[in-house]
């Protein structure tokens, strides 16, 4: 959304030139731009000004003819080309603006997505541990431990032992030997993997 809104107004200065009192009336017309685009965090909007109107007038002190100035003033007039290259300006200097926006609000809507993905993924990675610490605290006082099962892919509490088989008949075979194979005993099983 463009708005476009025209100010004017005039002040007086006094002060002094080479030791004499001196007053100067200083009158401006101000053409104010404002340029508003959605973003991801509400609307911005970017304001910019051109004084192309500007006129003063000084004389020594109490001789200032502020009459003669605002004629001056309301005679001037704005070259119809000159003011048509200004405004083409003003509006590639808004164009420009509001996609400068648009890119700054896709970028902060970007970082915010990142920055969330990570503190999620921190926020998971917490609970993970916790309920890990949790589940081994547990399986300790229990004297168990936690294993997955590669038939059905479950986890099995079996008592507390550094290996764990399957047999093919179902059964579940724990201990300490590094070395104990089922095949040693003409059975048939597989390997069970501690959870962690």
């Amino acid at each position: 959304m463009r708005r476009t809104r025209v100010e004017a107004g005039e002040i007086l200065v006094g002060y002094g030139i080479n030791g004499q009192a001196v007053r100067e009336t200083i009158l401006t017309m101000v053409i104010l731009t404002e340029q508003s685009a959605q973003s991801v965090s509400g609307w911005i909007t970017i304001g910019s000004g051109d004084s192309s109107r500007i006129l003063t007038m000084r004389a020594p002190a109490g001789q200032l003819d502020f009459v003669h100035a605002e004629t001056v003033f309301g005679s001037l007039r704005d070259d119809p080309a000159w003011a048509a290259r200004i405004a083409d300006f003003h509006r590639k200097i808004a164009a420009d603006n509001l996609r400068t926006a648009r890119n700054i609000s896709e970028i902060n809507r970007r970082s915010a997505e990142d920055i969330n993905a990570i503190l999620a993924k921190g926020r998971k990675s917490s609970n993970d541990a916790f309920e890990r610490g949790r589940r081994e605290t547990s399986e300790m006082i229990r004297g168990v431990e936690t294993w997955r099962d590669p038939v059905d892919e479950l986890a099995r509490e079996l008592p507390q032992s550094d290996h764990a088989w399957r047999l093919d008949d179902g059964s579940f075979v724990v201990t300490d030997d590094p070395n104990w194979q089922p095949g040693e005993f003409g059975l048939n099983g597989r390997r069970l993997e501690r959870v962690q």
